[in-house]
């Protein structure tokens, strides 16, 4: 049996891995966030964890700093 816990955080993992393929496939939203995050935040219709994850990779990447998920400085930043 798999308990609730363990089917929230891989929700969570899955909003937040789908999150970053649809940044990656839309450059539009990234320029969208560098003047209102909160708005395309909403608009990904991203909440809890996933919508903080992903509101720091845009802040972070908007600044100029580059996050790739694969490395170890993502997860760090996350």
């Amino acid at each position: 049996m798999v308990s609730f816990r363990r089917e929230s955080d891989a929700a969570e993992a899955r909003a937040i891995v789908d999150a970053l393929r649809t940044l990656q496939a839309n450059p539009q939203l990234v320029d969208e966030a560098r003047s209102d995050l909160p708005g395309t935040l909403d608009r990904m219709a991203l909440s809890g964890i996933a919508r903080h994850a992903i509101a720091a990779t845009l802040a972070l990447g908007v600044s100029g700093m580059v996050l790739v998920p694969s490395t170890p400085v993502f997860w760090a930043t996350v």
